[in-house]
């Protein structure tokens, strides 16, 4: 596999938060890009 064949999704929960980060490529950057889309913290 290579970066441009990948879209990844995942969310992790550490304690009583829980982030949701994201990988998928950019044709205008020419690479796949991680980044965290949002991050929640449970009541």
């Amino acid at each position: 596999l290579t970066g441009d064949e990948l879209a990844v999704k995942v969310v992790v929960r550490y304690g009583k938060a829980r982030a949701y980060a994201a990988l998928r490529y950019v044709p205008e950057l020419g690479y796949p890009l991680m980044y965290v889309e949002k991050v929640e913290e449970e009541t």
